[in-house]
């Protein structure tokens, strides 16, 4: 499948998954209203680095502070391709506007990112690591959709832009969170 594909197709899928237990529940009372505030999650990512276009792996934790804000600090592992990879680490504000009774939310979402990229050119005659590394402080800026699978399995799909100088690019993740 192509990315293009990819990035429509997900939020169809999880506005489709969100849905069926709703519809499930049809004609059943609704819940009673719930406390957002010191909702945690932990999520696995996996994802698409546009500078080297390559894939990322990493880890993401959220702290809601309200039903429509929360912080999301994460660290993500760009592979290496074409002699290149990273570590990446972001602390995006995410600013939720919940659908579908608060089963799948719409989310714009901006902070600093932090990237240190490493380059390998191959190894010297002698066989020592002759890798160099950059770092550089941005900007990432994006939008995401999610849905709540169950009360403590969440699913989502976010995509963006990093402005870095040098590395700048389009990012895309998939994630799976556990919600304590």
């Amino acid at each position: 499948m192509k990315v293009k594909q990819w990035i429509l197709g997900a939020p169809l899928a999880l506005a489709a998954l969100a849905a069926a237990p709703q519809a499930a529940a049809a004609g059943t009372d609704a819940p009673p209203a719930r406390s957002y505030r010191g909702e945690k999650t932990l999520a696995f990512r996996a994802g698409y680095a546009g500078y080297n276009k390559s894939a990322t792996a990493g880890l993401e934790f959220t702290y809601r502070f309200s039903r429509l804000f929360r912080l999301a600090p994460s660290l993500d592992y760009v592979i290496r391709r074409h002699d290149t990879d990273a570590l990446v680490l972001e602390v995006d504000a995410q600013f939720l506007f919940p659908f579908s009774a608060d089963r799948m939310a719409f989310y714009p979402y901006v902070g600093p990112k932090y990237a240190s990229w490493n380059y390998h050119p191959g190894a010297s005659p002698d066989n020592n690591d002759v890798s160099t590394r950059r770092s550089r402080l941005g900007l990432d800026a994006g939008v995401g959709i999610e849905a709540n699978i169950t009360p403590t399995l969440r699913i989502g799909v976010s995509g963006g832009y990093t402005f870095i100088k040098y590395f700048h690019g389009f990012d895309a993740a998939l994630t799976l969170s556990y919600r304590f």
